[in-house]
């Protein structure tokens, strides 16, 4: 869904409503048969995480998805854990306004149980930042940065600054599918991505009141679309941008 696989699937950051479903064939089939892009794509960027309820007992880190219907939306959450002194796993549909149950199978724990003491955790996160910022500074006078650039976080922030004003635009990574699995974190080995830079609909709106650099400046980075994709590679040293127009390359500043 996020856009890595482009071998089976087609994927498209314009908007896909309104165009049929496409039915259960390879990509090279629908377009001999029907015409490219007679059917929707797979929408990108892809939907974002979603917050569901806390799970009100104990749990381990053992989750799965589980497909109870055609739809996207017909899908069951799963987390194995103990209610009750009693094991099995906490269940609800993807819904999140759904609630939890619990069914219980009496059978062993496959992991530990999870710290899922009472109380709002929701500014807890997983890693903490990362430590690494990127620039570019462009002799006609504009800046591009991001800061604490996680390889396996998108969308990214980028700070456009030109003409005395700047803008905030994402930078969508997606990792391309691979042969082998990729080291964890940035090496001295370029990290590949598929890539695009997303200029927010709100700046859009507000450009012809900007600075003709700084519109200039988005230009050169987008065209004019609010979408513009490439491919970008990443490594402990720099964050290489491979745009239509020549690659861009924000050297680490932190």
């Amino acid at each position: 869904m996020s856009g890595a696989d482009e071998i089976f699937f087609r994927y498209s950051y314009d908007d896909q409503r309104g165009k049929p479903s496409a039915p259960n064939l390879s990509m090279d089939e629908i377009d001999t048969l029907f015409g490219p892009k007679a059917y929707a794509a797979n929408q990108l960027p892809a939907p974002d995480w979603v917050r569901q309820h806390k799970i009100p007992g104990e749990v381990t880190s053992a989750v799965s998805i589980h497909q109870t219907g055609g739809d996207s939306s017909n899908r069951e959450l799963r987390v194995e854990g103990r209610s009750g002194g009693r094991i099995g796993y906490w269940h609800k549909p993807v819904d999140p306004d759904a609630s939890w149950s619990f069914e219980a199978t009496d059978a062993g724990l496959t992991a530990d149980l999870l710290d899922n003491r009472p109380g709002d955790h929701s500014d807890e996160t997983l890693a903490a930042p990362s430590g690494i910022d990127y620039g570019y500074a462009d002799p006609a006078q504009w800046t591009l940065d991001t800061t604490d650039f996680d390889y396996a976080a998108s969308p990214a922030p980028l700070r456009l600054c030109a003409g005395g004003a700047c803008v905030d635009l994402r930078l969508h990574l997606v990792d391309g599918l691979r042969l082998l699995r990729a080291a964890d974190g940035l090496t001295g080995a370029p990290r590949e991505y598929l890539a695009a830079i997303e200029v927010p609909q709100s700046v859009l709106d507000e450009l012809p009141g900007q600075p003709p650099a700084l519109a200039a400046a988005i230009q050169t980075l987008t065209g004019t679309a609010r979408f513009r994709e490439f491919k970008a590679t990443a490594t402990l040293g720099v964050l290489t941008l491979q745009l239509p127009g020549g690659p861009i390359v924000l050297r680490r500043t932190r």
